[in-house]
């Protein structure tokens, strides 16, 4: 289905109704779309509803090395005999190779990648897709030596015709020779850590990663409620008290956490009246707000909260669907759910890696702090950066911190220097909080997205500038020694996509 019918607008050409250019803009801006006539992938960074498919732009031709006025309606029709049948529709903004170009996509001649919302109701259909997105390595090593050997045979066959196919006249161009077996090389393979859960149980995780049999054993630190808001629909609560008790006896039992009995507040027409509630009920004590959303509406209603819970009106909240009160079946296992997330977002860890294992031992014997730093950019040419760092000894506390940087490459290596100046700063100040006074004696800095020829510019700025810190901390301890901890800065590069399988004694890949 093209854009327009996975809308599932009963109107979507209404663009002066709001509501539907907000529809329009939540569902394309940032998503991935695949055009049916050259079977392209863009991403889509804006739209446009001062253009349609009648807006004419200026096309280059070659041939006659001049420029010519056309229509987006006439240039598809003219090219790859592609008739637009709305001309009302707007048109999508796509992120350009070049950044001097500009891409401009026709909605209806195009469609979104992946699961929308209707596709992920259909338990059968995620089951399969599960499926095939959950391959074993062995399976995957297979299909990958069967594709290879498919198109070194092809290309073997036809040496000497005066026809190739496509595979086999790539593979000439190129001078390739492909073999169907992969390079074998030596490399080193580490054990499992152990995940710690609840009180000190250990578990070695299984390749697949699930924690959740795991997370029976409880959490590490359980917060308690004391002041909290509870904001419903009238027509939920005839089932109201049945589910608010045994989510308090869920979290009390299974999980130590204590619920007092929260303010209720009844709100059924929610899109409306969320700001005036949370303006008259909210304090500067309240610790959380959970809300049951109606069955109707209620993506628009979770999107209108979350804005002003976010930007007006900051909190800490959680957000159930009204059928998932009523639900009879797994009724334990969805409400430990909404347990541990709650928990998780007052900072409550709810499991952390064994650092005391023989691999990890040697960096967390002192007083370690572990931080990650990355630099974001997006399709606007915007960059932002993004800092954590561990405040306790199983790095499950962390500080973290964002800011927006300058658009210009210069400015933009002073400003990042001087953000992580003050972000580490705070958060030595948060560590020494955390463990009584005592600053760590070892830094270990994870830098995501480095490329090989921007690592002198990343030591020269990032590098020196956290240094610069840590000497202008220099304060004497207690038995007057100089404040030196060690700093270890690792730069990750995400540029290349090695597929490695381990193969061992009967094993074929895994």
């Amino acid at each position: 289905r093209n854009i327009i019918d996975s809308l599932g607008l009963d109107e979507p050409m209404m663009l002066e109704d709001s509501e539907v250019k907000s529809e329009w803009t939540r569902r394309c801006v940032g998503v991935s779309v695949v055009t049916d006539y050259n079977h392209r992938v863009y991403q889509i960074k804006a739209v446009h509803f001062d253009k349609s498919p009648g807006t004419a732009f200026s096309m280059y031709e070659r041939d006659r090395r001049a420029s010519t006025s056309v229509t987006y309606e006439h240039y598809y029709r003219s090219y790859y005999m592609k008739d637009i049948t709305d001309p009302r529709q707007p048109l999508l903004e796509a992120v350009p190779e070049k950044e001097s170009e500009q891409v401009f996509l026709v909605p209806e001649l195009c469609s979104f990648t992946g699961f929308s919302d209707e596709m992920r109701k259909d338990k059968n259909l995620m089951l399969e897709a599960l499926k095939q997105s959950k391959v074993s390595p062995v399976e995957r090593l297979g299909a990958i030596q069967e594709i290879a050997g498919e198109m070194a045979a092809k290309a073997a066959g036809e040496v000497g015709s005066s026809t190739l196919s496509s595979c086999a006249q790539c593979l000439h161009d190129w001078k390739i020779r492909l073999s169907s077996n992969p390079i074998e090389v030596e490399a080193r393979s580490f054990e499992p850590l152990e995940v710690s859960f609840g009180v000190d149980k250990k578990y070695t995780i299984e390749e697949g990663g699930s924690f959740n049999r795991f997370m029976r054993n409880g959490l590490q630190c359980p917060t308690r409620f004391d002041d909290w808001l509870f904001i419903y629909p009238e027509s939920d609560v005839p089932v109201l008290d049945i589910w608010l008790r045994s989510l308090r006896d869920i979290a009390q039992v299974a999980f130590s956490m204590k619920m007092s009995d929260p303010v209720r507040i009844v709100c059924t027409n929610q899109r409306d009246e969320l700001e005036r509630v949370l303006e008259d009920r909210l304090r500067p004590t309240t610790q959380l707000v959970l809300l049951l959303t109606p069955q109707k509406d209620c993506r628009r209603v979770y999107q209108r909260f979350k804005q002003l819970t976010c930007c007006k009106f900051p909190c800490i909240t959680q957000v159930v669907k009204s059928e998932t009160v009523r639900k009879r079946q797994s009724i334990a296992a969805i409400l430990s759910r909404i347990v541990l997330q709650i928990n998780a977002k007052f900072c409550g860890p709810l499991w952390h890696v064994e650092l005391r294992d023989a691999i990890t031992r040697p960096f967390f014997e002192v007083p370690t702090m572990a931080l990650g730093i990355s630099v974001y950019r997006s399709w606007a040419g915007e960059r932002f950066v993004g800092f954590a760092a561990s405040l306790d000894t199983n790095c499950s506390e962390y500080y973290s911190a964002a800011s927006a940087l300058e658009d210009e490459p210069s400015a933009c290596a002073r400003g990042l220097s001087l953000k992580l100046q003050d972000f580490l700063r705070e958060a030595l100040l948060r560590f020494a909080r955390r463990n009584g006074g005592l600053l760590p004696e070892h830094l270990l800095v994870y830098r995501a997205s480095v490329r090989q020829e921007d690592w002198p510019v990343v030591r020269a700025t990032e590098v020196e500038a956290l240094r610069a810190v840590l000497g202008a901390v220099g304060r004497a301890g207690r038995s007057g020694e100089t404040y030196e901890p060690h700093l270890t800065f690792i730069a990750v590069s995400q540029r290349t996509g090695v597929r490695l399988f381990c193969c061992g004694p009967g094993q074929s890949g895994a």
